[in-house]
This record gives structure tokens, C-alpha cells and sequence, in this order.
């Protein structure tokens, strides 16, 4: 504790103390800017860095009651009494004792040395006293804010990128929609989703990053995974690009979770049924964020989902016998009127437009 000897002077303690960006900054809430700040402030000073040292090596003790400190108050309080004990040891030093005429310069040294780190002990107590004061307001103030939602949403023919204020990017399937809470990083980072998206999340121990798709909850354990999850689809699909995600199923509730590895696809259904395979081309599920639509040996039904929502077109079948059929192909950043007259050629079957109305037909009616 020997660099808290220098904290001496009230407008350095001031200074040193935005309590705030500290508690976000430990507690991974600080955003980049207010993060770049305090690792700035961390490498101006080695006093600073082992200030940082101290704290976070008591960053996870709890008080074990509600503290509720006025650190103006604390401070100016510490302060006084700190004066007053220097004025009556420098007036009690002044006056001879018995036997000793003035006191020797190594005699004074030490007697500075140690009344220094008297001062420092005391300035670490009131700093961690205040920081867990502050720690603790700040908790109960976020407990007790309600929580309110950014809701993001695309449109058939749509897709968008977000950064998360973890710094996680979520790339965002058309037709679909992501909800983000206000506490998003406090204890977990939770977010809602409805239709497809793809995430590449940075794992963080101590703040999981949860997505909950439908009945299912997707717990990132790594990197980078797509989940799919669209009203008209009976399951909810995840497949992981990189790293691990825990499924949990809100219907398995005595189940354990099922882990998912790279390169492995889940289907999760309503009643928690899962099955796992091993996936040998990830392009077929998260081609779509690089601009492919990839189509193996898919059910025409499926393929009308994914062209309706692609190209904001509404799609009719008039022989449901159609719908049996299965489609494969890939496309590449490629026009609506193209990519029909692919199917019309492969498929032989008619195929009519209409701005954005699209009927399939049997070529034989």
C-alpha cells in the first residue's frame, strides 16, 4: 500500500475517484470509449495501475450490509480528522522529552515512514469503504430501474448488422426481429430473438451471453452460431460456425442441456425433442450473410420461405402436389427474375409474375 501515501491531496483523490466509470469498467458495462478512458487513465500512472490492482482484487467481496456513504461527506470527514492528528503530533513533537534535547534526522525519518503508512492504510480503508458504498448504490439503482426494450426489425427483403454495446455483432435475417433490454450486461447479456440471425459473441464468464429463440434458450459458450427461428418453422434451428452453445429448452426442465460444438446443427422442437448432427457444409445455413441463398435438396415449401423473405415477393401455389418436390441450388447476389427462371428450367414448371406477386404452376394444367 505504499503508493497510497501520495493520495494525499483532496483534488488527487477527486480525481482519481469517478467511482461510476470504475464500477461499469469492472463490471463489463463500460462502453469502448469509456473503457479506452480508463485503461488511458490505468497506463498514465504506475500509482494508478496499482490502484486498479487493489480494487479489482476485492471486486468480488461483498458487504455483507447495505452500506449507504456520502463520499463528499466521508471524504471531508477523513480529511479533518487527518489534520487535526498531524497538528497535535507536530505540537506534542515540539516539546522536549526527558532525557532526549531534539530528536536525530533518522530518528525523524522513520517517524515519517511510519506515520505515512498509517495515512495510506487509512486512505485505502475510506477508498475501498466508498467504493463498495457506490458499488452497491449503483446496483440497487439499476435493480430498480425498469426495464425497457430497444426492439430492432427487418422486412421481407431487408437485413442489418448490429453492435451490441458489448462489442458483439449480430447480423440480422429478413423478416425478423432482435430486443435488447436496458439491464443488457448487468448480470447477463440477454436478447430476444424472432427469425434468423447470426452472432459472433465474445464469452465472458462472469456475463453469459443468452439468446432466447421461441421455447429455447442459447447459451454462448464460444464464438460464432446461427439460430433460426421463424413462427412458420416447427423447431428452432442452431448451428455453431466456431466455438460451443448450451441449449436449454424451457420443456426439458430435469434434462441436462445439450452442448453444441463446431460445426454441429441442432433442431430443438416445442417439446424439447433436439436432435444433433454433424455438419459437413456450414454455407447451406449462414450462406445468407455473405449473400447466398443455398438450396440442398430442400422442400419447394421451404423454398417459397425463403424467396417470399428474401425478395419481399408474396409466392402461390396452385397444385399443392408441388410442394412435395424438393429444389437444390446456389445463388449468389442474384435478381428475383433470375433466380424464377432457374426454378421454372430446373423444376419444369410455370412460372408467373406480377410485381410481387409469384405463381408456381404445373406445367401439364
Amino acid at each position: 500500500m505504499h503508493f497510497l501515501g501520495r493520495f494525499i491531496n483532496e483534488s488527487q483523490i477527486k480525481k482519481l475517484m469517478n467511482w461510476t466509470l470504475i464500477h461499469k469498467y469492472l463490471s463489463d458495462q463500460a462502453g469502448k470509449a469509456e473503457q479506452k478512458k480508463v485503461e488511458e487513465w490505468i497506463q498514465e500512472n504506475p500509482e494508478h495501475k496499482a490502484f486498479m490492482d487493489s480494487i479489482e482484487n476485492i471486486w468480488n467481496v461483498t458487504p455483507k450490509e447495505e452500506a449507504g456513504v456520502d463520499i463528499e461527506e466521508a471524504w471531508h470527514k477523513f480529511h479533518s480528522q487527518r489534520m487535526k492528528s498531524s497538528k497535535l503530533l507536530y505540537l506534542k513533537n515540539k516539546k522536549e522529552r526527558p532525557g532526549f534535547k531534539n530528536y536525530s534526522h533518522k530518528t525523524k525519518i522513520k517517524w515519517y515512514q511510519r506515520k505515512a503508512t498509517y495515512v495510506a492504510a487509512a486512505v485505502f480503508a475510506l477508498l475501498v469503504v466508498v467504493f463498495f458504498a457506490v458499488k452497491h448504490q449503483l446496483d440497487q439503482q439499476n435493480q430498480s430501474l425498469p426495464v425497457t426494450y430497444q426492439k430492432i426489425i427487418t422486412q421481407a427483403g431487408e437485413k442489418t448488422q448490429i453492435i451490441l454495446a458489448d462489442g458483439s455483432r449480430v447480423k440480422l435475417n429478413a423478416g425478423s426481429s432482435l430486443k435488447i433490454p436496458s439491464n443488457f450486461g448487468q448480470k447477463t447479456r440477454t436478447v430476444y430473438l424472432t427469425g434468423e440471425a447470426f452472432f459472433s459473441v465474445e464469452h465472458k464468464e462472469a456475463h453469459p451471453f443468452i439468446v432466447q429463440a421461441k421455447e429455447l434458450f442459447n447459451e454462448d459458450i464460444g464464438t460464432n452460431f446461427n439460430i433460426k427461428a421463424y413462427s412458420e418453422n416447427p423447431g428452432t434451428e442452431v448451428v455453431v460456425a466456431e466455438g460451443e452453445v448450451k441449449l436449454d429448452a424451457v420443456s426439458r426442465k430435469d434434462e441436462e442441456a445439450t452442448h453444441l460444438v463446431k460445426n454441429e446443427r441442432a433442431v430443438v422442437l416445442k417439446d424439447g425433442e433436439t436432435s444433433v448432427r454433424a455438419v459437413k457444409d456450414l454455407s447451406k445455413y449462414v450462406g445468407w450473410t455473405e449473400g447466398r441463398m443455398v438450396f440442398d435438396d430442400t422442400p419447394l415449401k421451404e423454398v417459397i420461405n425463403e424467396l417470399e423473405r428474401w425478395y419481399g415477393v408474396e409466392v402461390n401455389v396452385n397444385d399443392k402436389e408441388l410442394l412435395k418436390r424438393h429444389f437444390t441450388a446456389v445463388f449468389k447476389d442474384e435478381t428475383l427474375s433470375n433466380v424464377l427462371m432457374f426454378i421454372s428450367k430446373a423444376m419444369n414448371i410455370k412460372v408467373e409474375r406480377d410485381g410481387k406477386q409469384v405463381w408456381f404452376e404445373s406445367k401439364n394444367e
